[in-house]
């Protein structure tokens, strides 16, 4: 039925130790670089609008993500996180009162 109700086998640990690693590494990417950043949330944002969430988030679906409280939720939280890396890598960025 799902992960809480079946004891995982050894593969599946594998792969979820595997994605543990990789969205830890992302995030170290996105942490310490200005073009991990800029990838992580910029362009992927962009590319998966575009592309891919018009399909998977349509009204209707059967995730419930076709409503516009999860779009605003997830624009706002990426656009939180590009206003802090415009804070932490243009210079006296944060001088300015509209800034902060």
């Amino acid at each position: 039925m799902g992960i809480l109700y079946n004891v995982p086998d050894l593969k599946t640990w594998g792969i979820m130790f595997f994605i543990l690693v990789v969205l830890i590494a992302l995030n170290e990417l996105g942490r310490e670089t200005k073009w991990g950043g800029i990838l992580l949330f910029v362009i992927v944002p962009v590319v998966l609008t575009i592309f891919v969430w018009p399909t998977t988030c349509a009204p209707g679906n059967e995730y419930g993500t076709g409503n516009w409280f999860n779009w605003a939720k997830t624009y706002s939280a990426l656009a939180g996180c590009v206003g802090f890396m415009l804070m932490r890598y243009i210079p006296n960025a944060t001088k300015h009162k509209w800034v902060i």
